[in-house]
């Protein structure tokens, strides 16, 4: 549901870049762009596997109590869409890194981003991530989903 959500605000923001130029093409033009752009969207899925190659889902972290994911090192800038956590009761709430003194590489040099949110508030063992051509979901094989306040690595 938020990947169809992150396409549907990344088309409409693209829809009215493309309806401000000046050009004298004609609106089935710039509707054709739109949809290659949306086919060109890559969706895919990393599970929590730690160790120097892998994905960490960390539910108290030692500075806030909140949950915490590190990366692993492919992922060598933060995501320009941002990652979201889904809450209990259905909303998202959204990670960060660089505020408070807090690096976004860290663990050794590896994106880390952060929530405001403790693990029981949590829905599932998910983190959903964009870029301007990806949407990653990091989460844990089905039988684990519901494990939200245990390390995955």
């Amino acid at each position: 549901m938020l990947s169809k959500y992150l396409s549907l605000l990344f088309l409409l923001l693209l829809s009215s870049v493309i309806s401000c130029t000046d050009s004298d093409e004609n609106n089935e033009s710039s509707s054709d762009e739109v949809i290659e752009l949306e086919d060109t969207l890559i969706e895919k899925t990393e599970l929590f596997t730690d160790g120097p190659n892998g994905n960490l889902w960390k539910p108290v972290s030692e500075n806030n109590g909140n949950v915490v994911v590190l990366f692993n090192p492919s992922y060598r800038k933060v995501f320009d869409g941002g990652c979201t956590l889904e809450l209990n009761d259905g909303t998202f709430s959204p990670m960060y890194c660089g505020f408070g003194g807090l690096d976004c590489f860290t663990n050794p040099n590896r994106l880390t981003m952060r929530s405001n949110v403790k693990c029981s508030n949590v829905k599932e063992v998910k983190v959903v991530c964009q870029d301007l051509d990806q949407i990653v979901t990091f989460t844990v094989t089905p039988d684990k989903l519901n494990q939200i306040c245990t390390r995955h690595d």
